[in-house]
């Protein structure tokens, strides 16, 4: 059986991760969550760079979804 690569490149990733964080953000702020608690999303079985996550929850905390939220807690 031959195996499929199904590595994303570096811009494709980011894009994934970015859409995906924002997705949960979101769903946050329509539900009228300004306490929120989060953790190393996707950084357990999935391996993901947790600097990486990290730089992209504060672009999108610092950004689209500033003042939205008047807590947040990193459960790490």
């Amino acid at each position: 059986m031959q195996r499929i690569n199904t590595r994303l490149d570096e811009t494709e990733y980011m894009k994934i991760l970015w859409n995906r964080i924002f997705t949960l953000l979101y769903q946050f702020a329509i539900n009228e969550c300004y306490c929120i608690i989060l953790g190393a999303y996707g950084c357990g079985v999935f391996r993901n760079n947790p600097y990486v996550v990290a730089s992209v929850f504060k672009d999108l905390l610092e950004n689209e979804f500033k003042n939205v939220f008047a807590e947040i807690i990193f459960a790490i």
